[in-house]
Formats: C-alpha cells, sequence, structure tokens
C-alpha cells in the first residue's frame, strides 16, 4: 500500500472550505472526482465509501465510511487537502463525523466502493 499521491492526479476541480476548528482554508480535490478516475460506472446513492489513511508521522491507521451520496453532495465538501508535506492526501469534510482536525484521515492508502 502507498499514499495517494497528489502528482499522479490529473488536474481536478478543487473544492474549497474553512474548517471550524482554526479556520484554516482546506482545499483540494473532490473525493467524487478521484473515485471517478477508477469507476467507470454510476454509483448509487446507497452505495458505501470507505476511505483509509496511515499518518506517517505516528503509524497511525485512521477508516471512515460515508455513503455515496454524502460524498457526491457538494455542500458537504468531501475534499482529499493536500497535506503539509505535499506528498500525501487527507480527507476532510463539513460532515460532522469529519470535521475536526482529529477526524481528518490522513495519509489516505485505499478508497474502497462498495453496495451495501
Amino acid at each position: 500500500m502507498a499514499n495517494l499521491n497528489p502528482a499522479d492526479l490529473p488536474d481536478l476541480a478543487n473544492g474549497t472550505f474553512k474548517d471550524l476548528e482554526e479556520n484554516k482554508t482546506q482545499e483540494g480535490p473532490w473525493l467524487k472526482d478521484i473515485i471517478a478516475l477508477y469507476i467507470d460506472r454510476d454509483i448509487k446513492e446507497n452505495e458505501l465509501v470507505m476511505v483509509r489513511g496511515l499518518r506517517s508521522t505516528t503509524g497511525e491507521e485512521k477508516e471512515i465510511t460515508l455513503t455515496w451520496a454524502q460524498v457526491a453532495h457538494i455542500d458537504n465538501h468531501v475534499i482529499c487537502d493536500i497535506a503539509g508535506s505535499g506528498d500525501s492526501l487527507k480527507l476532510v469534510s463539513t460532515l460532522p463525523a469529519l470535521d475536526t482536525r482529529d477526524e481528518f484521515v490522513q495519509g489516505i492508502i485505499r478508497i474502497d466502493v462498495s453496495k451495501p
């Protein structure tokens, strides 16, 4: 497994929002657009999107599962922000389960889409 490297992604539209915790701008490609690079079919709203990350500084793994409806809804700001190191992406959002630094999924290593 390896981190999803921002340099390996084509130019995708960026989403942006200011997080409530530190009022810092979070910006990066939409998760839905990254998934569309690899899945060539319509995804149903109730399908599950699991994102797993590995924080390089601590080795801590983190995982979150969202519905496609949550990922695809633009008001949820489900984006992959470029990490400070510039070599990995972290999943951030304005969704309650993903809207604080402790909840961000850093160092994305795997994304799975599955039927419920």
